[in-house]
Parts: C-alpha cells; sequence; structure tokens
C-alpha cells in the first residue's frame, strides 16, 4: 500500500475503464509519482459497475503527471 504524505491531492483526469486507469497509476509509479485510482460504483467489490474512474494525485506533482500520460495516452484519457 502506497502511504501518500501530507500534500493536497488533485484530481489528474478520468479514465474509460479500470484497465486504463490502473495502467496509468503504474506508468506513473514507475516515474516516482505517488497516484491513487478513484472510482463509483454502487457495489463496490463489483469493479464492472465503475462509471467514473479517476487518478489523484499531489498537487506538487500534477503538471509532470499529465506530461507522462499525454505522451503514453495521446487525447485519450482526460
Amino acid at each position: 500500500m502506497i502511504i501518500m504524505d501530507q500534500q493536497e491531492l488533485v484530481e489528474l483526469g478520468n479514465f474509460k475503464d479500470l484497465r486504463q486507469a490502473d495502467l496509468a497509476q503504474e506508468i506513473l509509479e514507475s516515474n516516482n509519482i505517488n497516484s491513487f485510482v478513484v472510482g463509483n460504483s454502487s457495489d463496490l467489490l463489483d469493479m464492472r459497475d465503475v462509471k467514473e474512474i479517476r487518478i489523484k494525485v499531489n498537487k506538487s506533482e500534477l503538471e509532470k503527471a499529465i506530461l507522462i500520460l499525454d505522451t503514453f495516452f495521446p487525447g485519450s484519457w482526460r
């Protein structure tokens, strides 16, 4: 489990599905950016129902995270 420090967390963007969000999170973490996936589901145990999938990062790392994800997912993640 990643422990985020006390910096302000901000929403990085929205993703089409959980698989894309997980891949984005792995890419960010491999570039030393802590992040976590947030989803909105009526049943937290059934991730197939997730309607909004977002990633949050520390505010101080937001610009770097955007640049990295724009490289890997040009035009398809925000």
